[in-house]
Order: C-alpha cells, then sequence, then structure tokens
C-alpha cells in the first residue's frame, strides 16, 4: 500500500522543483560568504563587473606604462653614460691636439732662433 498525503503526483513533483530551486540559490549564498566575494559571476552584479573590469584594465594599462618607462629611463642612462665616454675621448683628443699645436709652435720657434743665431754668426764672420 502506497503512502498518501492527500495530495497528487504533480504538487510533489512542484514541491520537489522549489526544493531545489531553493537548495540552488542557498548553494549559490554559502559560495559567496564562504569566497568573501560579493561578485562570482557576472549574474550576480552585472554593472559592477562591468566597472571592476574597468578598474582592472585601467590598472594594467597603468602597471604597462610603468613599466615602459622604466625601460626608457634604464635606456637614457645608458645613453647617457655612452654620451659621458665620448666626451671624455674628445676631451682627451682636444688636449692631445692642443699639444701637439703647441709644440709645433715650441719647435718653430727653436727653429727660427736657431736659423736667427745662425744669420748672426755668419753675418760676423763676413
Amino acid at each position: 500500500m502506497a503512502l498518501s498525503f492527500g495530495g497528487s503526483g504533480f504538487s510533489a513533483q512542484k514541491s520537489i522543483d522549489y526544493m531545489s530551486q531553493n537548495k540552488s540559490l542557498m548553494d549559490s549564498s554559502l559560495e559567496k560568504i564562504a569566497s568573501g566575494k560579493r561578485i562570482l559571476n557576472g549574474a550576480d552584479d552585472s554593472g559592477g563587473l562591468s566597472v571592476a573590469m574597468k578598474l582592472q584594465n585601467q590598472i594594467n594599462t597603468t602597471n604597462s606604462q610603468q613599466s615602459t618607462v622604466e625601460n626608457a629611463k634604464s635606456y637614457v642612462e645608458a645613453q647617457s653614460t655612452a654620451l659621458q665616454s665620448a666626451a671624455g675621448l674628445l676631451r682627451k683628443y682636444k688636449h692631445s691636439k692642443t699639444l701637439m699645436i703647441l709644440q709645433r709652435v715650441l719647435m718653430q720657434q727653436t727653429l727660427y732662433l736657431v736659423h736667427t743665431s745662425l744669420n748672426f754668426k755668419t753675418s760676423e764672420h763676413n
């Protein structure tokens, strides 16, 4: 003999469906509580999810720009070091060039003095 609560099989099935829906909602609520997050998927809060995605995109863009600036800074520092080395070489070249010019002038003056001295001595003997 079957046990009957005074209802039809249809109402029992409807009750099972409602209980299943309630269990699903409770599971979703427990999952939110357990995770500590208000939004677990887009259906929970689509507007908030959209804002969160835009903010995350801005954060990613800012991080990328920061990385680019740091790379540019390193590049500029390397170029600065190279230019300082080149400037040092040019200073050394200029200094050595100046010394060569001074040596040439000194040699020319010495030769002029020797030549003048020789001309003076030859004119004394004549």
